[in-house]
């Protein structure tokens, strides 16, 4: 799982058993092996003011023999600074995917939607987040052969779902 703070945890009671992929895990059981890189405060653009792609967790998850990679970037790239360079978005998102399928495991990539903003914080807002970051990532997705996970449409509605508007709860991560 590669990711910002959504994908890191941050809003759960307890990451290490609520986040997403905490909960992936023990949906998916001993059988499988779920691996959280996530990193609050990443942006994809290499330009932002935090690139996942400068992290070691993203070299970290490019050495994961992985089958498969479920990758959430993009709410950090609605805060002004760095969506000023949002003409990179796409081009960098389907490098970054390609980057994935490209690993000697041959992963399945599903490009993760970035969930609704229900309160503008640093910045984010839902109208850059919802309105044009989600069009570019389901159209990197179809770009790249990618199965889409809409965490926007499931998240509409649902601001319950949220500790801060943005952060899921645990219930959220749920």
């Amino acid at each position: 799982c590669v990711g910002d703070s959504i994908t890191e945890g941050i809003g759960a009671t307890r990451a290490d058993q609520y986040s997403y992929p905490a909960q992936l895990q023990r949906l998916l059981g001993e059988g499988y092996a779920v691996h959280n890189y996530g990193a609050s405060g990443m942006t994809l653009l290499a330009e932002g003011d935090y690139p996942y792609i400068r992290q070691e967790r993203y070299a970290a998850s490019l050495a994961c023999p992985c089958d498969a990679v479920i990758l959430m970037l993009g709410t950090n790239d609605s805060k002004p600074q760095n969506w000023r360079f949002q003409e990179w978005y796409l081009s960098e998102l389907t490098e970054m995917i390609r980057t994935y399928q490209s690993l000697p495991s041959r992963p399945q990539v599903y490009v993760a939607t970035s969930p609704v903003v229900f309160q503008s914080i640093d910045g984010i807002t839902d109208g850059v987040v919802s309105g044009e970051i989600v069009p570019l990532q389901k159209e990197a997705a179809r770009h790249t052969g990618c199965r889409v996970i809409d965490i926007n449409a499931l998240t509409r509605g649902h601001e319950a779902w949220t500790v801060d508007g943005i952060h899921p709860s645990d219930e959220g991560y749920a």
